[in-house]
């Protein structure tokens, strides 16, 4: 990413695209990995808005206890959330949506026990 790019990226997360705030995200995720903390503000920050992309990524931030305390309960909101938006995958690996909803609250019900 050149650094006019980013400037502009950062100057429109900043203003509460969460389109860009997605994307500076994801930028900053493939250069630090998923626990920068930078990046999952960001990401708190478009999911917020109801970005659905984000609202994958943070459930699985929260599925994973990647830079915050694993919530299952808080991954399986998120990803209802998604799904409400449009969204039917898992980012870019393709895995049905709905499919791993179903697998996390499963996940969800046995640590419940």
């Amino acid at each position: 990413m050149t650094k006019t790019t980013e400037t502009k990226l950062r100057a429109d997360a900043t203003r509460g695209v969460a389109q860009a705030q997605f994307d500076l995200a994801r930028k900053i995720i493939d250069a630090r990995g998923m626990k920068d903390r930078e990046a999952l503000e960001w990401i708190e920050k478009a999911a917020a808005q109801d970005h659905g992309d984000a609202l994958v990524s943070l459930g699985w931030a929260f599925e994973r206890g990647l830079g915050r305390a694993a919530d299952l309960a808080r991954a399986v909101e998120c990803y209802e959330r998604a799904l409400a938006t449009g969204v039917t995958t898992m980012g870019t690996s393709g895995t049905p949506l709905r499919k791993h909803l179903a697998k996390t609250k499963k996940a969800l019900e046995k640590s419940a026990l």
